[in-house]
């Protein structure tokens, strides 16, 4: 009885944790996202750098 409540419980949690998993891999960037990213951080560090 016991042992498989012990069962029950690490199934639950093992579909827990790949549920939550699968959110992850709805998210997905392209290369065109990361060098906007990086355009837009490379600008504002120029900004910066001709206030100073």
């Amino acid at each position: 009885m016991k042992k498989s409540g012990i069962v029950a419980i690490a199934a639950v949690a093992l579909t827990l944790l790949v549920s939550g998993c699968d959110r992850l891999t709805q998210y997905s960037l392209s290369e065109q996202d990361v060098n906007r990213y990086l355009q837009k951080h490379n600008d504002l560090k120029n900004r910066s750098a001709f206030q100073a």
